[in-house]
């Protein structure tokens, strides 16, 4: 009951766009940034947190649509880099927030590149064809202070640098089938990186730690069939997805923090219905159906039970069965 959290946050985005003969070169310009602060008392062992986050984005983009080959294409072409400067203060009350104990300051650099292809083979069938490279690059630091108030029992975590390299790709097949019907083929892989903000808790000592993890990377096959004239009012997909490495919150045996988990797969159905109310107004819902079972893998003993847990064929856990989306579009 003595624990809180509060958030305040502002985003702000603009584009340039330039218009060069056939194709359009885009400029776009992003700013975030996050003032949290929170406090949680852990039984006696109070931890009040100071976190100012702030991202910058630049994200070069040039689309072209004509004709090549033979066949009609609508490519597009971009560079995103981001920046992001991240610093916190802990504490144990706001109070004394003025004399930390921990400084924590991290840098983190995301540079990709990525192309995407729509090839209209005729008249009934379209191609996607995209890939995306991305490396990032973090540094982070913590300066301790153990003549703080609260600083006795605390400690400092290492100085901590990394980089990673991942890699995107999707291929994609529309098919139309009947009048207003299509059928759709796809095959993906996709990635996500721990963020600067994910990286610093304690480990299982209960020392201060960047916890660098490994990249989330994922494998979707999906095949759907979608009935509507051009946007699709209905549709319906049977998917695979085999995950490795995906970045789960953990607070039993890697100490309060993410971990990477074993490889899981997850299968289901996605039904996506949408209606026009009228020129302005359409109504959008979707249910999905997740089956999530690891793969492999184990789970450490922990403080709670000594014994490892085979986790092959088990349930992921907050990964939810059923969901169901509603949403109003005017």
């Amino acid at each position: 009951p003595l624990d809180y959290t509060q958030r305040n946050g502002n985003q702000a985005t603009h584009d340039l766009t330039w218009q060069l003969g056939a194709g359009e070169l885009a400029l776009g310009l992003g700013y975030r940034d996050k003032e949290q602060r929170s406090y949680f008392d852990f039984g006696g062992f109070p931890d009040y947190r100071d976190v100012d986050l702030d991202v910058l984005s630049l994200q070069p983009r040039y689309r072209w649509q004509g004709a090549a080959l033979g066949v009609e294409h609508a490519i597009v072409l971009g560079i995103d880099l981001v920046r992001w400067d991240y610093r916190l203060l802990r504490s144990i009350a706001e109070g004394s927030i003025g004399r930390p104990f921990n400084r924590v300051h991290a840098k983190q650099d995301n540079d990709a590149v990525y192309a995407l292809d729509t090839i209209r083979l005729g008249s009934r069938v379209a191609l996607n064809l995209g890939a995306r490279a991305e490396r990032m690059r973090i540094r982070a630091r913590d300066r301790f202070d153990a003549a703080a108030p609260g600083g006795a029992f605390g400690s400092g975590a290492p100085d901590e640098a990394d980089r990673q390299r991942a890699h995107a790709y999707e291929a994609g097949l529309r098919i139309g089938v009947a009048a207003d019907t299509a059928l759709i083929i796809r095959t993906s892989r996709s990635f996500r990186f721990a963020n600067v903000d994910e990286i610093y808790e304690s480990s299982p000592a209960f020392t201060r730690e960047f916890q660098i993890l490994r990249p989330q990377r994922a494998r979707t096959h999906e095949l759907g069939i979608a009935f509507g004239p051009k946007l699709p009012w209905l549709q319906a997909t049977l998917f695979r997805m085999d995950v490795r490495d995906e970045i789960h919150l953990d607070p039993f045996s890697t100490g309060v923090g993410n971990r990477n988990m074993p490889p899981l797969r997850r299968t289901g159905l996605e039904l996506e219905a949408r209606h026009a109310l009228g020129p302005s107004l359409q109504l959008l819902g979707s249910y999905t159906y997740t089956r999530a079972r690891f793969r492999e893998g184990t789970l450490p003993g922990s403080a709670f039970t000594t014994t490892d847990i085979d986790l092959a064929g088990r349930t992921v856990p907050l990964a939810p069965r059923h969901k169901l989306d509603l949403a109003a579009d005017w």
